[in-house]
């Protein structure tokens, strides 16, 4: 049991530590959409990547970080409002990239595997390469926190304290979109972004400061992540799925808990 559990445990610990952290700036700059975007553009890198006969994995990063760079381009314009220019991308990276995915269809591609992951399936070599996007994410995250706790905080004061705005957006942008691209191949084009958001809004209800937030949404990710697998294991359940459900049952808990304690001060 240990040699079938101990590559999707780890491969979601080390996902946790730069996810759940992203999270919290996905929702202090009110960019929950942004994820979406990200994961359904890579369907279109998938697809590009099975048209070119290439490494998927590869494929998928590279797309991600030139859809990445492209919304920076186009959210610095002003053509279109943030939300309106993150749906357009996002709706129209999925339909393109399942039209031409069903094109490939002859190659055994299962779609499913793309839009729910397969977490139970990780290979040691995908838990290497996680550990190390994952850890050099977090160790950005951590050099650039008060950079970035500035950019989301007051944008004009950071660059009055001489803070290149421009640049610490589009690390934080690139940062984000690599992460998600390495982790959609283990969850899912279609959870990755509930896995990265729910924990980070579980820690919001009950936090006092971002350093205590962004603890606060790993341990929550940590959480959902073993009493999901428990769960998938014993039930029989789509682990993903299951991951993620108890993450959002987590958050109702703890909006309740809160709640509660609300009324009774």
């Amino acid at each position: 049991m240990i040699e079938l559990i101990l590559p999707p445990l780890l491969a979601g610990l080390v996902l946790i530590a730069s996810l759940s952290p992203l999270g919290c700036f996905v929702l202090w700059r009110r960019m929950a959409f942004f994820g979406d975007t990200i994961a359904h553009s890579m369907l279109i890198g998938i697809a590009l990547g099975l048209a070119l006969d290439i490494n998927l994995n590869l494929a998928i990063l590279v797309f991600a970080s030139i859809i990445a760079v492209v919304m920076v381009y186009f959210s610095r314009g002003g053509l279109l409002p943030r939300d309106a220019l993150l749906s357009i991308v996002s709706h129209a990276s999925l339909a393109v990239g399942l039209l031409v995915m069903s094109l490939f269809s002859d190659q055994r591609l299962n779609l499913m595997n793309f839009l729910v992951g397969d977490i139970l399936s990780v290979s040691w070599q995908e838990v290497g390469i996680a550990a190390v996007v994952s850890l050099a994410a977090l160790a950005l995250l951590i050099y650039f926190w008060r950079a970035l706790l500035g950019l989301v905080i007051n944008r004009d004061l950071s660059q009055v304290e001489g803070d290149n705005s421009a640049f610490l957006n589009t690390l934080l942008m690139l940062i984000t979109a690599i992460v998600i691209a390495i982790a959609v191949r283990i969850v899912g084009v279609l959870l990755i972004t509930a896995l990265m958001v729910i924990p980070a809004a579980s820690a919001r209800l009950i936090s006092r400061s971002p350093e205590a937030m962004a603890l606060l949404s790993v341990i929550y990710g940590c959480l959902s992540l073993f009493l999901g697998l428990a769960l998938s294991f014993f039930y029989n359940s789509a682990t993903g799925p299951t991951i993620v459900s108890v993450a959002a049952l987590l958050l109702a808990l703890t909006a309740c808990a809160q709640l509660a304690f609300t009324k009774r001060s």
